[in-house]
């Protein structure tokens, strides 16, 4: 959900730090600025206050924006760029904004974005 990430940059911004354990707990900071974006903030075990939801007012208030963002954001997939009649055992290349590279399956990145915990950007597949 973007706006949940959007709480975290929001964070990430202002120097609060809104998560422990290497980013799996939400702290009650990180409640505070989901609630200042709009969100219906609850509290889940054992993640903390990291359970939201959009509420009505939230998502009228956000949706030519979520819908221009739709739009524009496509993620190219190295598996459709090879277009060879087989499938590939291999796990994709993948790199973020920073030096930093991984190899992942590609149904695991398709499931949900990877983000680097150094420059907290998505892990995208790489042209090899």
């Amino acid at each position: 959900m973007l706006l949940h990430e959007a709480a975290h940059g929001l964070a990430d911004r202002r120097g609060i730090q809104d998560t422990s354990r290497g980013g799996r707990y939400h702290h009650r900071r990180y409640q505070q600025l989901a609630i200042e974006l709009g969100l219906e903030v609850a509290c889940m075990d054992p993640m903390g206050w990291s359970q939201t939801t959009v509420p009505d007012a939230t998502a009228a208030r956000y949706g030519g924006v979520l819908a221009e963002l739709e739009a524009r954001l496509v993620l190219w997939r190295h598996q459709e760029a090879r277009a060879t009649g087989t499938t590939s055992r291999n796990l994709l290349a993948c790199a973020c904004g920073c030096p930093s590279r991984i190899r992942v399956a590609p149904a695991t990145l398709q499931a949900a974005p990877i983000l680097c915990a150094a420059c907290r950007m998505p892990f995208t597949p790489t042209v090899e």
